[in-house]
């Protein structure tokens, strides 16, 4: 995975934190929801791209 300008260790809590399902991010016991412009902004990542192959195995720290 890569973070960018971000610290590994952020962007690997937040992932932690994420629920994609439900579009939301639990911060300290609130559950704040998160739409596509702010995952874009925060995340520097594009709307859209490339499919994500979930049933490889994440040893690398690179997608």
């Amino acid at each position: 995975m890569k973070c960018g300008k971000q610290s590994y260790s952020i962007c690997h809590f937040l992932i932690d934190k994420l629920n994609p399902f439900e579009s939301s991010i639990v911060l300290y016991g609130k559950t704040l929801k998160i739409f596509v412009d702010d995952f874009v902004h925060i995340m520097g990542a594009k709307d859209g791209g490339e499919e994500v192959d979930f049933t490889r195995p994440m040893e690398s720290n690179t997608l």
